[in-house]
């Protein structure tokens, strides 16, 4: 469901729970509506595959590759993947294998340690190597931190920096 109108230009784009459904379905309520729509405001919409796994039972778009599909079909500079690295650590996993593939599709990262959605050091994933990655590929965007740190705040986030030099 898309939200036309709310405070301070943010735009809400529910993808929702639906299981099976048909692509015809999201070219005729989906991609045609983005490409008219997008054309018409000064935003990037970025598409967030969640897990299904964990936190979004049942949510439909769940891997960066339908992201990438949606993407592609809408053809537009203005539609981005907002790649979360914790939902797709548990919901496919190849973290640096996909941002590899889709640098150019994504608008926005967002991190946070898996398992728990807590700090970025001690859980599966090698963040100072994912952070690598994301240089070298030329990303100069902002990241977003959006987990709930275990201890002092603070420190959570300078060690998050520290995993980004």
């Amino acid at each position: 469901r898309f939200i036309p109108r709310l405070p301070a230009g943010v735009r809400l784009f529910f993808l929702g729970s639906g299981i099976g459904l048909l692509l015809y379905l999201v070219y005729h309520y989906l991609v045609y509506p983005l490409r008219v729509r997008i054309t018409q405001d000064d935003i990037v919409l970025c598409l967030e595959p969640l897990n299904p796994i964990v936190d979004h039972l049942g949510y439909w778009l769940t891997k960066m590759s339908d992201a990438a599909d949606i993407v592609y079909e809408v053809d537009s500079p203005k539609v981005k993947i907002l790649m979360d690295i914790y939902h797709q650590q548990l919901t496919e996993g190849n973290i640096i294998l996909n941002i590899r593939q889709y640098i150019n599709l994504i608008g926005h990262f967002h991190t946070a340690g898996v398992p728990g959605r807590h700090e970025l050091s001690g859980g599966e994933l090698d963040y100072q190597s994912i952070f690598r990655v994301i240089g070298e590929l030329g990303y100069k965007h902002y990241v977003g931190l959006e987990f709930a740190p275990t201890g002092e705040p603070n420190s959570a986030l300078k060690q998050a920096l520290e995993l980004a030099k």
